[in-house]
């Protein structure tokens, strides 16, 4: 098991309310309180990873729309600062929405 930053003993797997699986858990709770510490001990990774890809907007697509165009502002000015050289290269590892992640 790991440790939590309070020195908690935090699992490393979770049976998976969503899939019925046990698999990887995720390495923090996704936000604070309740909410988040539910998520934490009964969702896994990959179904939290693509319930972010497919339902943060909640199905709407100019919400969506919307938030990657004032993201992808704040992505082309971090990409800006970053001032890549000619023959540097950038590893895109893929968030799956055309931004940053960190």
């Amino acid at each position: 098991m790991a440790e939590c930053d309070n020195g908690a003993a935090m699992a490393t797997t979770v049976v998976c309310s969503r899939c019925d699986q046990e698999k990887p858990a995720l390495d923090a709770a996704p936000m604070g309180g309740a909410m988040g510490q539910r998520i934490l001990e009964g969702v896994c990774a990959d179904c939290w990873a693509e319930w972010l890809a497919t339902r943060r907007y909640g199905g709407d697509a100019e919400l969506r729309k919307k938030f990657v165009g004032q993201v992808g502002q704040f992505r082309d000015q971090v990409l800006d600062n970053a001032a890549l050289a000619e023959g540097e290269t950038l590893l895109d590892v893929g968030c799956g929405e055309g931004l940053i992640g960190f």
